[in-house]
C-alpha cells in the first residue's frame, strides 16, 4: 500500500513499504517555485532520514513529467538540490539500493544526469535513466 508523504498539483512523494519504493513525481505544470522547491526538498530529506533507523532499504523511483515545459530552472534551484543530497548522503548511502528515473523528455534531463552519474558508484547503487516504462518495471524489479 502506498503512503502519501506529500501530494501537491506540481509534486508528490509516497513511500511503498511493501515494495521498498520511495517515489517522487514532479510534473512541470507549474513555473519554477522557490516555497514549493524548498517544501519539497523538506519533505524528501526528512522522509530519508526517517527511514534511516528502520531495517528496510528502498529502490528511489522518481518521475518526471516535463514535455512541453518552458520555464527556466535557475541554478540556486540545482545548488538547493546538490546541498540537500550531500546533507543525507550517508543514509542514502545506507538505505538506498537504487535510482531509476523516468522522463518522457530525457533529452532535457541528460546534461544534469550525466554530471551525476560521473561521481556515482554505480556498482554500488545502480541508476537508470529512461523514457521507456518497461524498461523501469524491469528495473524496479
Amino acid at each position: 500500500m502506498e503512503k502519501v508523504i506529500l501530494k501537491r498539483n506540481s509534486y508528490s512523494i509516497t513511500i511503498n513499504e511493501e515494495k521498498c519504493l520511495f517515489k517522487i513525481n514532479i510534473n512541470s505544470i507549474d513555473p519554477y517555485n522557490e516555497e514549493g522547491l524548498v517544501e519539497f526538498l523538506t519533505y524528501f530529506k526528512n522522509t530519508w532520514l526517517f527511514l534511516k533507523d528502520g531495517d528496510k532499504k528502498y529502490k528511489l523511483y522518481a518521475e518526471f513529467e516535463s514535455k512541453g515545459y518552458e520555464h527556466d530552472i535557475p541554478l540556486i534551484a540545482y545548488t538547493k538540490i546538490a546541498i540537500t543530497m550531500l546533507e543525507i548522503n550517508k543514509t542514502l548511502e545506507d538505505k538506498m539500493t537504487s535510482v531509476c528515473i523516468f522522463s518522457d523528455n530525457t533529452e532535457q534531463w541528460n546534461s544534469g544526469f550525466k554530471i551525476i552519474t560521473a561521481f556515482w558508484d554505480k556498482n554500488k547503487t545502480p541508476i537508470l535513466l529512461t523514457d521507456s516504462k518497461e524498461t523501469v518495471n524491469e528495473f524496479l524489479k
